[in-house]
C-alpha cells in the first residue's frame, strides 16, 4: 500500500459496443468499482476502402471517462489489463506522435473485427503463405483477421500513392500503450515481438517474424507494425499492462483447474471456442492454433480456437426481417423472446410433444457471413429448406428454434473436432457465456445432443467477465506468474432436461447429419457453377 492508498489492479474490457472498466482488490480479487460508457461502430456500405470502423480517439475518450468517474488516483494502481476485440488501429506517424488515419474519414481509424472486405488480399494471403502458417489458420486466413485486412490497407496506399509512415496496431495493444505511456506504466509486454512459435494469436498483426511480414505481407518500409519499443518514463515502475483479444480475457476469468477435459465458449452475436491442450504441434483442419504465449511463456500449453461469425447474429437477422417482427423495436426485443418462450409453451403443452417435432422437416443451415471453423470458407452462406407462404408468428417461432437447433449441432460438432486433440478422453465440461448462455432451450438442445457433457455457467454477472479476466492477466504478469496460477474461477451447472424421448432424442440425431449434408451440399453446388464459368472463361481465351 503506498500513501495508504489501497492497492488495487485494473481490467478493461472492449466489446463490440460498450467499454467497461473494473477496479479490483489486488489481494482478494473482489470488486472495488466499476463503470460502463457506449462506445460505437460505424457501417459505410458504399465505402471502397472499409465497411466497418471504429474511432479511436472516442473508444480512449470513453475510458478516461471511466478511470474519472472510479476516481482511480484515489488507488495504488499495481497492474492493468486490456481486452478488446480483435480490431487493428491506424496511424500516421510523426516520430512517437500517432495521428489517426483513414481515407474515408480519419476520425474512424480502427478497422472493426466485423469488417470482411478484404477478399481479394485473403486469397493473395493464402498464395503467398507457406502451408504451415496456413494449417495455424485452420487450413487458411480468412477476411476478418487482421493479415488480410493489413494486405488491403497496403493495397489503399499503393492505389492512392501515399509514401507517409504508418504504423498499425492491433487494438488492444494501442489502448495499453496508450494508458502506459499516460500513466507512466511499463508496457514492453504488449510491444510487437515474434511469438515463442513464431505465430500471431488469430491471424491478428503482431506475433510473427521479420520473415513473414516480408515474404508473405509484403510491407512496405513505410508501414510499421506496432506497438515499437519507444523510451518510457516510467513512473510507476511496477506497474505493468498486458493485453489480448477479448475472448481470452473471458475465458481466463473462467478458467478451471483441470484445462484438458474443459471446451471454453463465448457466446454472443458471434461465438468463439477456446481450448488449452500440452499438444504444441498438432494442427486441426479448421482448427486456429496452436497458438503460444497465451497461457503462460513455458511452451507446456498451447491454445486452439475455433470460432463461428454469425450465432446470436441469426436471431437479430431473424427478427428484423421477418414479417411478424421486423416492426419490433430492438429495445423490445427481451419482450419478444419471452412471448415467443410463452408460444412454444403452449405448443408443447396442446400437442403433448416436443416443440422440434413440428419443425421435423424444417432444415437451416446459418453461415450467413461465410465460415471461420472448420471449413474456413467465406463463401459459405446460409440456407433453408421448409419454405412457405406462411409469414405468421408461428412460422417466426419455428424459425427461431430452427436457429437454436443449427447453433446446437456447430456445438456439437466443434467438441467432436477439439475431441480429436485427446484421443479417448473425451471433453466433459462445456464453460459457456455470453448471451447465449442464457438460453435455456438452446442448453437443453446440447445437453440432448451431447449426453455425458456436463455445461458450467459463471457465478459472477457475465458483463464482468471480460473486465475481470483482463485484471487476472494484468495481475499474473505483474507477479510474474501464468495465468492458470492466479485464476480461480466460480460455476454453476445446467441442470439438463427432465424429460426426453427417443423419438426426440433420433430426430435430433438425424438432423445433425442433414446439417453436415447440406454443409457439403452448397459447397458441391458451387463448385459445380464455378466449373461450367471457369471451362467458358477458357474457351475465350483461346
Amino acid at each position: 500500500m503506498v500513501a495508504n492508498k489501497r492497492t488495487a489492479g485494473v481490467g478493461i474490457d472492449l466489446g463490440s459496443s460498450s467499454v467497461r472498466v473494473s477496479l479490483f482488490d489486488f489481494q482478494t480479487d473482489q470488486l472495488l468499482a466499476y463503470d460502463v460508457k457506449p462506445v460505437r461502430y460505424y457501417f459505410t456500405p458504399e465505402s471502397v476502402n472499409w465497411k466497418y470502423t471504429q474511432s479511436s480517439r472516442e473508444i480512449l475518450l470513453a475510458i478516461d471517462q471511466c478511470f474519472r468517474d472510479l476516481n482511480s488516483g484515489s488507488y495504488h494502481i499495481k497492474s492493468c489489463g486490456v481486452g478488446a476485440t480483435c480490431s487493428l488501429a491506424i496511424f500516421q506517424t510523426d516520430g512517437d506522435i500517432l495521428s489517426p488515419w483513414n481515407l474515408d474519414d480519419p476520425d474512424k481509424n480502427v478497422v472493426f473485427w466485423m469488417d470482411s472486405i478484404a477478399t481479394q488480399e485473403t486469397r493473395e494471403v493464402n498464395t503467398l503463405a507457406t502451408n504451415d502458417q496456413k494449417a495455424h489458420m485452420g487450413g487458411n486466413f480468412v477476411p476478418e483477421m487482421a493479415v488480410p485486412k493489413l494486405k488491403h490497407f497496403i493495397n489503399i496506399l499503393k492505389d492512392n500513392g501515399n509514401n507517409s509512415t504508418f504504423e498499425v496496431i492491433d487494438l488492444h495493444r494501442y489502448i495499453a500503450l496508450i494508458l502506459a505511456e499516460k500513466y507512466g506504466w511499463d508496457y514492453d509486454n504488449v510491444c510487437n515481438s515474434p511469438n515463442m512459435n513464431k505465430i500471431g494469436h488469430d491471424g491478428e498483426l503482431a506475433g510473427w517474424t521479420s520473415v513473414f511480414y516480408e515474404n508473405v505481407l509484403q510491407i512496405p518500409s513505410n508501414v510499421i507494425i506496432g506497438p515499437q519499443k519507444r523510451h518510457q518514463n516510467l513512473s510507476e515502475k511496477e506497474t505493468k499492462i498486458a493485453s489480448c483479444i477479448d475472448c481470452y480475457s473471458s475465458w481466463f476469468a473462467l478458467m478451471p483447474t483441470i484445462l484438458q477435459n474443459s471446451l471454453f465458449i463465448v457466446g454472443g452475436t458471434s461465438t468463439c471456442y477456446l481450448y488449452a491442450s500440452s499438444e504444441v504441434n498438432h494442427r486441426i483442419p479448421g482448427i486456429w492454433g496452436p497458438f503460444s504465449n497465451i497461457l503462460d511463456c513455458t511452451g507446456n500449453f498451447s491454445v486452439y480456437e475455433a470460432g463461428q461469425s454469425c450465432t446470436g447474429k441469426l436471431i437479430e437477422h431473424l427478427f428484423k426481417t421477418h414479417p411478424s417482427s421486423s416492426h419490433v423495436d430492438p429495445k423490445n426485443w427481451p419482450q419478444l423472446f419471452i412471448q415467443i418462450e410463452d408460444f412454444i409453451e403452449k405448443v408443447e403443452q396442446d400437442t403433448n410433444d416436443s416443440i422440434h417435432m413440428q419443425t421435423k422437416h424444417m432444415f437451416f443451415y446459418g453461415d450467413l457471413d461465410g465460415n471461420r471453423t472448420p471449413y474456413a470458407d467465406p463463401a459459405m452462406s446460409g440456407m433453408f429448406i421448409g419454405e412457405t407462404t406462411d409469414t405468421s408468428f408461428r412460422n417466426l417461432v419455428y424459425k427461431y428454434v430452427c436457429i437454436l437447433e443449427f447453433i446446437a449441432f456447430q456445438t456439437k460438432h466443434m467438441l467432436s473436432i477439439f475431441n480429436s486433440l485427446n484421443g479417448q478422453a473425451d471433453i466433459t465440461n462445456l464453460l459457456f457465456c455470453g448471451s447465449l448462455a442464457k438460453n435455456q432451450m438452446l442448453l437443453n438442445l446440447i445437453s440432448l445432443l451431447n449426453p455425458k457433457l456436463k455445461i458450467a455457467k459463471p457465478q459472477m454477472d457475465a458483463a464482468l467477465m471480460g473486465a475481470y479476466g483482463s485484471y487476472l492477466m494484468g495481475k499474473a504478469l505483474a507477479l510474474d506468474k501464468s495465468i492458470t496460477e492466479v485464476a480461480h474461477s466460480k460455476t454453476y451447472f445446467h441442470k439438463n432436461p427432465e424429460i426426453t424421448t427417443e423419438l426426440l432424442v433420433d430426430l435430433l440425431d438425424v438432423k445433425y447429419k442433414i446439417y453436415f449434408s447440406m454443409a457439403e451440399q452448397q459447397r458441391k453446388y458451387r463448385e459445380q457453377v464455378n466449373y461450367v464459368l471457369e471451362r467458358r472463361t477458357k474457351q475465350c481465351e483461346c
